[in-house]
């Protein structure tokens, strides 16, 4: 199996955990006033492990041959893992509102309409943004958003972890500078 294969595996692996304990801990009513609660302490563990797979996917693909190893093996080892596990997490996600949680995304739904009619928005503005609102508060919008997050975050953080990677440890590839 492919190193960033088995990283997006196990980012995949961590959010499964992560998303039943968040459904099994939800509380809808305080969801219904806007209070995320633990939901929220397991969306950012979840966030946490993946940036921490990352930069260990990066870093293996480095200690496996340090003297080959260049800033681009690492981005582009760094941006594999992301797309993958980006479309992994994204079919989970998308698999779990539809059939395991579809109640989660009423619940949210009616948050959202909630917390536009307190900021003062009109029934004609709620009513004009609910396509949108419902487009992006369903399984297929998470499952895009989800894609979307892990290449645009995946692109940032593996261009920061490639450098630091290269810069520290075993020697690096590419060239060596002309002697003098």
């Amino acid at each position: 199996m492919k190193s960033f294969v088995k990283w997006a595996l196990l980012i995949l692996i961590i959010n499964v955990i992560l998303s039943i304990l968040g459904y099994v801990t939800m509380d809808e009513e305080a969801m219904m006033a806007g209070d995320q609660g633990i939901g929220q302490v397991f969306y950012y563990l979840g966030m946490l492990a993946g940036i921490v797979c990352l930069f260990l996917g990066i870093r293996e693909k480095k200690m496996s041959n340090p003297s080959e190893f260049t800033f681009g093996k690492g981005f582009g080892e760094g941006m594999l893992i992301s797309v993958v596990a980006g479309l992994f997490v994204g079919i989970f996600i998308f698999f779990f509102y539809s059939y395991v949680a579809p109640e989660v995304m009423d619940v949210i739904r009616e948050s959202s309409y909630a917390n536009m009619a307190t900021s003062g928005m009109t029934a004609d503005q709620i009513e004009q943004a609910r396509p949108m609102m419902d487009f992006f508060i369903s399984p297929s919008g998470f499952l895009i958003s989800m894609l979307f997050m892990y290449i645009l975050g995946g692109a940032i953080l593996s261009l920061i972890m490639a450098a630091i990677v290269n810069a520290t440890g075993p020697k690096s590839g590419g060239n060596d500078p002309l002697p003098v």
